[in-house]
């Protein structure tokens, strides 16, 4: 007869649409899966940093990856926030896991401090026993998100959906990853009046009335 943990694999691998039964997964096919979702967790503009319990980094996706000198950095493979009060709280909240009536689901957060700039966000999660070993071993995810990166929605969305011209097209992607209109003068070599004409039509192609309208109704298109 199954045990807890033997049933609570099973459930978690049918959650990835694997049946344990027709088909028992080898070491390589979870590893496959857990690259699989740390990829689609960086489809939606989030690092992931898979760590043990000492935040020993024993697996990262692209996003991750472009946050290091950012607020965070890898020193002796341990993940470190660069401001101190930061990293003293990032490591009272990997420290949370270590608790066992902690060990489900988000554990808490964390603002990390950057000069210049919003401090990232950051959460830490438990990986169930069960499937740690397709985290080669990792007990948590933490997951960092960056308020001062804007997703855009795909162009070619944006243009089926309101039929804009090229050029208000090229207005309304700027607008979402938050540049000012000089920068977008700039950027196309026209006058900052001629983008505001662009973006007047934008507005009423997209029934909104300002820039930041126009960015939150592009931003629940960018997924």
């Amino acid at each position: 007869m199954a045990d807890a943990a033997e049933l609570r694999r099973d459930d978690e691998l049918r959650d990835f649409g694997v049946d344990p039964g027709r088909h028992p997964p080898s070491r390589e096919k979870f590893a496959a899966l857990a690259a699989w979702a740390l990829g689609v967790i960086g489809f939606v503009g989030l690092g992931v940093f898979a760590l043990d319990d000492w935040r020993k980094v024993l697996s990262v996706n692209s996003v991750a990856v472009s946050l290091l000198g950012e607020g965070l950095a890898i020193r002796g493979e341990r993940l470190v926030a660069l401001d101190r009060t930061s990293d003293g709280q990032l490591t009272a909240l990997i420290g949370l896991a270590a608790a066992a009536d902690a060990r489900a689901g988000v554990l808490g957060s964390v603002a990390i401090r950057r000069p210049s700039k919003l401090p990232l966000v950051a959460r830490t999660m438990w990986i169930e026993a069960t499937i740690q070993p397709a985290f080669d071993g990792a007990t948590r995810l933490l997951i960092v998100s960056d308020p001062e990166l804007r997703a855009a929605p795909p162009a070619d969305l944006v243009y089926q959906l309101f039929e804009l011209t090229p050029m208000e097209l090229q207005v309304a992607i700027a607008i979402a990853r938050g540049n000012k209109l000089a920068g977008i003068a700039a950027d196309e070599g026209i006058k900052v009046g001629t983008v505001r004409s662009h973006l007047k039509s934008v507005f009423a192609k997209t029934n909104t009335r300002s820039q930041a309208e126009l960015a939150a109704l592009l931003a629940r298109l960018a997924v």
